[in-house]
């Protein structure tokens, strides 16, 4: 597509995934619809967890881009393999359809008993009262450096893509 023709499609509020005519979701469904999203990962309720993703959604996270089949095995492995989940969210910037998440993704991996946490930050869109889009970017060096002792678990503090470390606090 060219510049001129992207141009015209945003100004005139089209895009991809916008289904002709589709009603934009007020700001108080989006956030429902995340933060719904959010307790899936934390209570383990694969139930909930379906009931918030669209039937086409693209769930992408560094290293993977996935259909809801491969988001729903993410989500049974992760339930398999990790418990005390706790996502504290601390922003969420919502505009029409499209929304960005900033919070601390902390867990407890159950065969070592080692937890982790870490900075992520998601970006996303509805379609159809449904999470179309969820794009996750982090650091994965963070929570493997946790897991081995080091770096520290700054689970309560705002997050960062890096824990505040001394150095982490140089040029």
């Amino acid at each position: 597509m060219n510049l001129r023709i992207w141009l015209v499609v945003v100004l005139l509020g089209g895009g991809a995934g916008r289904a002709a005519g589709a009603a934009e979701p007020t700001r108080e469904e989006v956030l429902s619809l995340v933060t719904r999203q959010v307790r899936s990962w934390e209570t383990g309720d694969e139930t909930l967890f379906l009931a918030t993703v669209h039937a086409d959604i693209v769930f992408a996270y560094p290293g993977k881009r996935l259909d809801q089949a491969g988001a729903l095995r993410v989500f049974q492995d992760w339930k398999r393999d990790f418990r005390d989940t706790r996502m504290t969210v601390f922003r969420t910037v919502i505009e029409g359809r499209h929304f960005a998440i900033e919070y601390t993704f902390g867990t407890t991996n159950i065969e070592t008993g080692v937890r982790t946490a870490a900075g992520t930050v998601a970006i996303g869109e509805v379609q159809d009262g449904k999470l179309f889009v969820w794009k996750e970017y982090l650091d994965g060096r963070v929570s493997r450096m946790q897991g081995k002792g080091e770096l520290p678990v700054q689970e309560e503090s705002e997050p960062y893509p890096w824990p505040d470390t001394p150095e982490s606090r140089r040029p």
